[in-house]
């Protein structure tokens, strides 16, 4: 059940090819972490803004939360 709000974003939405998440959708297919350019894990995270490796989205949270 969704409680209206989206902490990430969908497959079917990176993959629709239009819209703000091609770049996103082109990392996540490459496995390339948006911030530092290496290859992401098993453990890649992406939101609206890129695919992470798990390095730089904790990064990423620190710097947000600060």
């Amino acid at each position: 059940m969704s409680n209206g709000t989206r902490p990430g974003v969908l497959l079917s939405e990176l993959f629709s090819g239009d819209g703000p998440f091609i770049a996103v959708a082109e990392d996540f297919v490459a496995s390339i972490c948006t911030a530092c350019g290496r290859t992401v894990d098993r453990n890649g995270v992406h939101d609206e803004r890129g695919y992470y490796c798990s390095t730089c989205w904790a990064r990423r949270a620190i710097a947000l939360s600060g």
